[in-house]
């Protein structure tokens, strides 16, 4: 009845259908969409913050990576490598005590840049040992609001490198 084209032209078009079905099927889900990644980048870099506030060095030392990136070209470091200073590095950050966390986040601008942003937008390049992770986001959290405000921060220890590992978000680098 179709002939030799006809059921050629629906063998074909059949085909095209099953194919867009099972591709429209079969695409993959994102699990975190990026703005939401954002969001808990900058959810955790708040929390590491509270912590020089609280000057608690235990839960401080318990957010770090086992291994670290020095982002000022000293390598990677192992977490038991700071082990002496990290603590002496959290009760400096903040350096009026009369200041505390609500000061903070109403006194600087936050931000959590992922890593392409941070090498196309602000033409930043990362260490040559440096490997990225879709997760990773540099935390920037000392520039004030208002300039002529008191600078009360240790400036160095409000810019790390947050990345999610195992499901659970961890400081992989700092200067």
């Amino acid at each position: 009845m179709f002939g030799t084209k006809g059921l050629q032209l629906s063998f074909i078009c059949s085909t095209i259908f099953f194919l867009v079905i099972q591709l429209w099927a079969c695409k993959p889900q994102q699990i975190n969409h990026p703005v939401e990644l954002d969001k808990e980048a900058l959810a955790f870099s708040k929390s590491v913050v509270q912590t020089y506030f609280d000057k608690d060095c235990d839960t401080y030392y318990g957010m770090l990576s086992p291994e670290l990136f020095a982002l000022d070209g000293d390598g990677l470091i192992s977490k038991e490598s700071l082990a002496d200073r990290y603590c002496s590095n959290v009760e400096k950050a903040i350096r009026d005590n009369e200041k505390n966390f609500t000061d903070y986040i109403k006194d600087f601008e936050l931000e959590v840049i992922d890593i392409p942003t941070l090498e196309n937008k602000y033409n930043m390049k990362m260490p040559d040992y440096y490997s990225a992770d879709p997760s990773d986001f540099l935390f920037s959290g000392s520039k004030r609001r208002v300039e002529s405000s008191s600078m009360y921060i240790w400036d160095d220890m409000f810019l790390f490198l947050v990345r999610k590992e195992n499901g659970k978000w961890v400081v992989k680098g700092g200067i």
